[in-house]
């Protein structure tokens, strides 16, 4: 068994159901489980009795990247490898080859990308969303689990214990640890690892000193050190051992960590303490010689990196190239090499020495959780759940109403778009025609009411854009993200046989915003008219509670065809006239019992030429549809459960819901929307129905999509796009449980935004940079170059951005003087991250990737741009920032994620401090907007042709709109000032006032520019009517559009690039070393460095980018 029990610092042993007076505690928490209220000492934080395994505390890791030690393990979310039984989790390594064949593992592919976000692949690193199987190099193995609280629960100082029952089994390898939530000090382990406990599952494995180091042993370390190279955690590990093992009985493995020092026990003995000296971990590890700076230099605390938040990490590997030394002896022997690049292959080639040492059909193998706790949860009175940012806070009663979007305006903060070709991958794949995206061609609410409407690629590309053409649909920012990369869902090149998906369309979602279990769903809708079109609205399992699809469950509240004339091979008419509602279960994807819950209705006037309300009944007892209240059909499972009603024991699947305690499962976790509108696909239009003008293509086809593009006359004009017949019309969704201010029109959200009612002149957000909050801040890591091919790598480093003395600094490094100068000629960057603070922001432009070559350098300049994407955004209200601009040449305090033709490149400036959309109402840039705050550039004497010094001594403001890229009417709403004495030199505020009529800069309470577009917006204002673009600002009630919406606030420092904000004509002492068009500009920079890298003047703080604070007010 395997418990955790987490209290704060100064716990006494003892936990108090009701207190008169608290005393405070230095304990810090943060995520969707942890408490809000004020934290006592001795308070109980964080709980999980394991009565059931809830997926919204434990998030799994879905990866073959193997733990950054090539583990033989594929992490993976199932109830065959995790799951709670008699009130304990259990995680449980089960072998790929039983499910899969034997020979698979030499030969076969496996893509985890998954098409949700509870099946997304977690960790890229090592290959960890790909790999294909070799005779020399084996797929994993092992299937396994790796839960974490990411997202769910965070703290610093507290007690843990963890009360456990070790597996046993040869190479196995148990661990409970701990990682940084925010990365504070940048990468592994500069920001820190605690491992609690780590053993080995091996009964007989003994060193060379003859001691059994296997499941007799235990350990707990500290990982810590200024690199990747020099990792100290030697100074910090000890041991325990036990003469009987322990596998054998239960033990609590407990950590005490407090602002002083770290203490790890068994059992309540104490193993060790690990009290750094006054001068830190730096001090202590003796790194003053080591040849790297310091990365907590930044810190008030000698516990560095070990003062911020980390989360609770629970995992079994298996084997690897590092845990377990060659040198050792066990018997039968080591079947692998920790050196042979065969590992993988001789590992499970040996299979014959370690498999019987696991006992698959007993508890041997498996690591067993049996609680943990947190503070007092009282039950609501009603049975529905609800999460999500839009779900209510308060408490839940009977008849609530939860959720509601009469779509007055189209919230996209509600509904995530989502971005792929992947053809309605889901769930299972369709091979649909369309592609799904974010645009208010396809997606948007016009009087009430909201619109998912088809259009064609062609009118937009061209046809033979379809034969030919490639479509890259990862974005840049998070708005812009491609959301399921399955079935070449990302990236897609046309061909004659199989062109590119030819219908643009969309779907939205409540994943983030609002789930919910148990209640009463209202849809007015209007079903669309058209040939092969294929409306639904439907419901997802949020976390996956029993597996993947349909383990978990789908619910389908409606779904019908847009054929007016479609009738199948009894006869029967199986288009407009028909809707259907099903829910979608089994214990695999060939095993799915939708038919035993499915029902149809029939309407002879068609479901698309009148409104209808379709409604849906969930109960902790059954599953009831309705249209226009008039029940259709009640799903009320028998005792047993669907596992009873489906007949399933004769299925050969073991049995995923066996571990609720509810009949309904999977129908007992919460569930979020989906609305979409697809098209055609090899699976809902049989080939034997009969449709006027027939079926243009077969589901058999391997050129199906082809055909049907080029059967568009047959279905084409039964679309009528110029009216809305083909369009899916939603009035309004409703969900009902079954139960002294100014106010502003300043709107936030963010994990740092206030909560409850704004009022005006409220200060809504400030950052004083005390210390570095990488809560609010979050890093850009990417070697994209900002869409200019710019020459820095924005890396989340303390030596490129940290605070001190109450200032953030963002200061530019080479990254020769890290790896050497030829590294930048020679070397291989791969900057995918394993956890979600590491990851790759901008895959875009080898953003990820890449290799420097004699004629095309690695970025040779390391550097920072940060940003409140997910901690705060905001709509109207006053923005100040008070900062020092850098100098030193080709510095750029700013850039973009864009490229934009010469003309206009040459004459645009780009922000330092800057604001982006959080939610792209609008579509892609410049059409959802941008403003830029304050732009500059940091050499002294730059002059333009026209003998203007356009370096420190010029800053700018400026918007940016327009309904393309190439129609970017910033010059109409750009400002800029002069100071001779340049704005490198001294402090200064940059200001903004954002209202619902107008926008106004303003330097040191001196106003800029107040930009104030007419009643027609900015449209009108720009006379975009003859732009040939349709106005995509159409459908909203502000003139302001499309600075009506949130945006986020970001800040950087960039150098060079090749996209003109640094001209070529303009004159600076020494030249530029590099043209813009040159091939070889990163190259070209780096060698003319003896002109440009004397001024920076790195022995100081000249070229950093200095912040004194920032602050936001409502209006």
């Amino acid at each position: 068994m395997f418990k955790i029990l987490l209290y704060l610092s100064l716990l006494l042993g003892v936990v108090h159901q009701c207190r008169s007076q608290c005393n405070p505690s230095a304990t810090t928490v943060s995520g969707t489980h942890a408490p809000t209220g004020q934290i006592c000492s001795g308070d109980l934080i964080f709980e999980d009795n394991f009565d059931e395994l809830d997926m919204q505390k434990w998030q799994h890791e879905s990866t073959l990247a193997g733990g950054g030690n090539w583990e033989f393990e594929w992490y993976t979310n199932s109830r065959e490898n995790s799951y709670t039984e008699d009130g304990f989790l259990n995680i449980k390594p089960t072998l790929v080859s039983d499910e899969t064949g034997e020979d698979f593992l030499s030969s076969g592919l496996l893509n985890i990308d998954g098409g949700s976000p509870a099946e997304e692949c977690t960790n890229p690193q090592f290959y960890g969303c790909e790999r294909t199987g070799t005779p020399e190099n084996y797929l994993n193995p092992i299937k396994s689990a790796r839960l974490r609280t990411v997202y769910s629960f965070a703290f610093k100082y507290g007690k843990v214990e963890v009360r456990a029952k070790l597996p046993a089994g040869d190479w196995l390898w148990p661990a409970i640890w701990m990682m940084p939530r925010y990365n504070q000090y940048a990468g592994w382990p500069r920001s820190g690892e605690i491992d609690i406990m780590e053993s080995r599952g091996n009964s007989e494995l003994y060193d060379g000193a003859g001691n059994n180091i296997g499941n007799k042993l235990v350990g707990s370390t500290l990982h810590w050190g200024p690199s990747e190279t020099l990792n100290m955690f030697m100074n910090t590990h000890a041991e325990a051992s036990n003469p009987d093992g322990y596998n054998s009985d239960f033990h609590n493995y407990q950590v005490m960590w407090t602002e002083s020092d770290i203490t790890f026990l068994v059992d309540d003995v104490a193993l060790a303490t690990y009290a750094p000296p006054d001068g830190g971990f730096w001090e202590w590890g003796n790194f003053d010689s080591s040849g790297f700076p310091n990365p907590w230099r930044t810190s008030n605390s000698k516990m560095a990196p070990f003062d911020q938040e980390f989360y609770i990490i629970l995992n079994l590997a298996c084997g690897g190239m590092a845990y377990f030394p060659d040198g050792m002896t066990n018997p039968g022997g080591k079947p692998w090499s920790n050196t042979s690049p065969t590992a993988i292959a001789d590992f499970w080639k040996g299979k014959d020495q370690w498999l019987p040492t696991w006992q698959l059909g007993t508890d041997t193998p498996i690591f067993k959780i049996d609680y943990c706790r947190s503070q007092c949860y009282t039950p609501n009175p009603s049975p529905t759940t609800v999460s999500g940012t839009h779900a209510p806070t308060d408490t839940i009663c009977p008849g609530d109403l939860i959720f509601e979007d009469a779509f007055e305006e189209f919230d996209l903060k509600k509904w995530n778009h989502e971005n792929t070709l992947a053809g309605g991958g889901m769930t299972h794949q369709n091979w649909e025609f369309q592609w799904y995206t974010n645009s208010r061609e396809n997606s948007y609410t016009e009087d009430g009411v909201l619109y998912i409407k088809p259009t064609l690629v062609a009118d937009e590309m061209g046809e033979d854009f379809l034969y030919s053409g490639q479509l890259d649909l990862n974005g840049g920012a998070p708005a812009d993200e491609c959301t399921d990369p399955q079935w070449y869902g990302c990236v897609r090149t046309g061909t004659a046989e199989s062109i590119l998906n030819p219908i643009k369309s969309a779907r939205i979602r409540t994943v983030d915003s609002f789930a919910f279990k148990y209640g009463k769903v209202v849809i007015r809708a209007k079903m669309p008219g058209g040939d092969w079109l294929w409306p639904s609205i439907w419901l997802m399992p949020r976390w996956n509670q029993y597996s993947f699809w349909p383990a978990s469950g789908e619910i389908d509240i409606v779904e019908s065809r847009g054929n007016r004339n479609l009738v199948n091979a009894s006869g029967v008419h199986i288009g407009t006239q028909m809707i259907s509602s099903t829910l979608h279960w089994g214990p695999a994807w060939n095993a799915n019992m939708y038919q035993l819950t499915n029902v149809d209705k029939m309407d002879p006037t068609g479901f698309d030429v009148d409104w209808h309300d379709y409604q849906m009944m969930w109960t902790e007892d059954d599953i009831t549809f309705s249209i226009d209240d008039e029940p259709l059909a009640t799903f009320a499972p028998p005792d047993g459960g669907f596992w009873e009603w489906g007949n399933l024991e004769s299925s050969g699947f073991s049995n995923p819901w066996r571990t609720s305690k509810s009949k309904m499962a999977p129908f007992d976790q919460e569930f979020y929307f989906v609305i979409n509108l697809a098209v055609g696909g090899v699976a809902f239009f049989p080939d034997d129905a009969t449709n006027p003008g027939g079926k243009p293509w077969v589901n058999t086809s391997p050129t199906a999509i082809t055909e049907f593009w080029r059967g568009k006359d047959q279905w084409l004009p039964t679309w009528q796009l110029d009216t809305d017949n083909a369009a899916l019309q939603i009035d309004y969704i409703r969900v009902y449980a079954l139960s002294q201010c100014t106010s502003s029109p300043t709107t936030i959200s963010g994990t740092h935004a206030p909560a409850g009612q704004i009022c005006s002149g409220d200060l809504i957000f400030e950052d004083n940079f005390d210390e570095f909050d990488l809560k609010k801040w979050q890093h850009e890591s990417t070697l994209a170059g900002g869409g200019s091919w710019e020459f820095e790598w924005y890396t989340n480093s303390r030596y490129n951005s940290y605070a001190e003395d109450g200032v953030l600094y963002i200061k530019p490094t080479l990254l020769a003087d890290e790896k050497g100068e030829d590294f930048l000629s020679s070397g291989h960057l791969d900057i995918n991250g394993g956890s979600p603070a590491d990851e790759c922001t901008d895959p875009q432009r080898y953003g990820c990737v890449r290799d420097g070559t004699p004629t095309n350098y690695l970025n040779p300049v390391k550097s920072a741009r940060i940003r409140t994407v997910y901690s705060f955004s905001f709509k109207y209200g006053k923005v100040e920032v008070r900062a020092k601009l850098p100098a030193g040449d080709w510095l750029w305090p700013g850039n973009q994620n864009r490229q934009l033709s010469e003309d206009i490149r040459v004459q645009l400036k780009f922000s330092a401090i800057w604001l982006m959309p959080r939610w792209n109402q609008y579509s892609g840039w410049p059409v959802s907007g941008e403003i830029d705050m304050m732009e500059s550039r940091g050499n002294r004497n730059l002059v333009n042709s026209s003998g203007v010094n356009i370096g420190t001594q010029l800053t700018g403001s400026t918007l940016h709109w327009g309904p393309a890229w190439n129609i970017d009417k910033y010059m109409m709403t750009h400002a800029e000032r002069v100071n001779p004495d340049g704005y490198d030199t001294d402090w200064h505020k940059y200001q903004m006032t954002w209202t619902e009529d107008d926008i106004s800069f303003s330097i040191d309470d001196e106003p800029l520019a107040t930009f104030a577009p007419p009643d027609g917006g900015f449209w009108e204002w720009g006379n975009l009517n003859s732009s040939g673009f349709a106005n995509p600002w159409r459908t909203s009630k502000s003139k302001l559009a499309p600075f009506d919406q949130e945006f986020y606030i970001l800040i950087n420092l960039a150098c060079g690039g090749i996209g003109g904000f640094f001209p070529d004509s303009a004159t600076n002492p020494g030249g530029k070393p590099w043209s813009n068009t040159s091939p070889t500009a990163s190259t070209d920079f780096w060698k003319g460095r003896d002109q440009w890298l004397p001024t920076w003047q790195l022995e100081n703080d000249t070229a950093a980018f200095k912040i004194d604070y920032v602050k936001v007010w409502a209006l």
